[in-house]
């Protein structure tokens, strides 16, 4: 009760800093909406536009603290949702904006049921230089699995081995049961990520069934698929008569 009385009346002056300590403080004594209702006032008076760099941090807690309170405390998912939008929003390409998208594609997927919202926000930050790129790479393809949509799901994880070859959640992916396919290199040298044993390993045939696969006893290539004169989409919806490996797998 002392700290909850503490913390209402550091609300009522102070610096930016301790407001934010006051309303966590109300917080953590399980006063969720007074909580937020601090969180709202700070937020209010801090703005939109600019502030200098301490503030600017302050802000950003707030909004972050004002989500995470009204997702996890208060089930208030599409308030949520409005805190983090405003992190992506006055942060774009930061840490705290892949952080936010990271968020609010968990509350799509197991808030709202809307798997494509999901893989929008979890796409995006695995298209970044976030450390957390491999991570989300894998969850759009376990979202894409869970759809389902099998063959986009090959595809994501796929990408998350070829961009990330000696990630461990590569191999994750593919004791996760995600079929991880790989084209050989065109020349007889080591290529990778096709080398390695949890990668089904591509090349090129020229049989004149297209159909035809030709399974390979002894890897490192462990499948022949036709991959002479293919013709593909291309960009600026044109197609091109293709060959090599890439094609086949």
């Amino acid at each position: 009760l002392a700290a909850i009385l503490a913390a209402a009346l550091a609300l009522g002056c102070g610096s930016a800093e301790r407001r934010l300590e006051a309303a966590t403080a109300l917080r953590h004594g399980g006063d969720a909406k007074g909580a937020l209702a601090a969180y709202k006032e700070l937020l209010a008076d801090l703005g939109e536009g600019p502030l200098p760099e301490d503030q600017a941090e302050v802000r950003w807690k707030a909004l972050r603290s004002a989500g995470d309170v009204s997702y996890l405390e208060l089930g208030d998912y599409t308030g949520a949702l409005s805190y983090y939008r405003r992190i992506v929003s006055l942060h774009p390409g930061a840490k705290e904006a892949y952080e936010a998208r990271g968020v609010i594609g968990d509350i799509y997927r197991d808030r709202f049921k809307d798997p494509l919202a999901a893989i929008a926000q979890y796409a995006d930050v695995a298209a970044s230089d976030s450390p957390e790129a491999p991570r989300y790479q894998l969850e759009v393809a376990r979202a894409y699995l869970a759809i389902p949509r099998y063959e986009q799901a090959r595809t994501e994880a796929r990408l998350l081995r070829e961009k990330w070859p000696t990630h461990e959640l590569a191999d994750e992916a593919y004791f996760r049961n995600l079929l991880l396919v790989s084209a050989a290199n065109n020349v007889s040298i080591a290529s990778y990520p096709s080398l390695f044993s949890s990668v089904v390993s591509v090349a090129a045939h020229d049989l004149a069934a297209p159909d035809a696969w030709v399974y390979n006893p002894k890897p490192p290539v462990e499948f022949g698929a036709f991959g002479l004169n293919v013709d593909v989409a291309w960009r600026g919806g044109t197609r091109m008569v293709v060959t090599g490996n890439s094609f086949a797998a």
